[in-house]
């Protein structure tokens, strides 16, 4: 412990704590790489790993799905972010996902 620092209850422990979180994913939207590339000014490999992406997939389950190396998933990750300006992945997830929701037509 850093030098002039007093703990606040040193005599307590504190309980260990586990979350598990588990999500079903057959209810997450697909987005439609056609327009990721059109809103965003992607290629088509690009889009297609980004909607993969942002609709939940890891790389490995993107790698799978696009019948890709995890390697080439994780370069076009990289250009994706450099793309968008964003520095993680969540933050490009986060972005994607805001800007659909901005030209997303109402139902009729």
């Amino acid at each position: 412990m850093p030098r002039g620092r007093v703990p606040l209850l040193p005599s307590v422990k504190q309980p260990r704590i586990t979350l598990l979180l588990i999500r079903d994913q057959s209810h997450l939207a697909q987005l439609d790489p056609e327009l990721l590339q059109t809103y965003f000014d992607l290629t088509p490999a690009e889009a297609r790993i980004a909607a993969a992406i942002a609709s939940g997939q890891t790389i490995t389950q993107a790698a799978t799905s696009l019948r890709l190396t995890r390697g080439t998933v994780r370069w076009y990750v990289k250009q994706l972010m450099a793309k968008t300006g964003t520095s993680t992945q969540a933050q490009m997830v986060r972005l994607l996902l805001s800007g659909l929701a901005s030209c997303r037509v109402p139902p009729a």
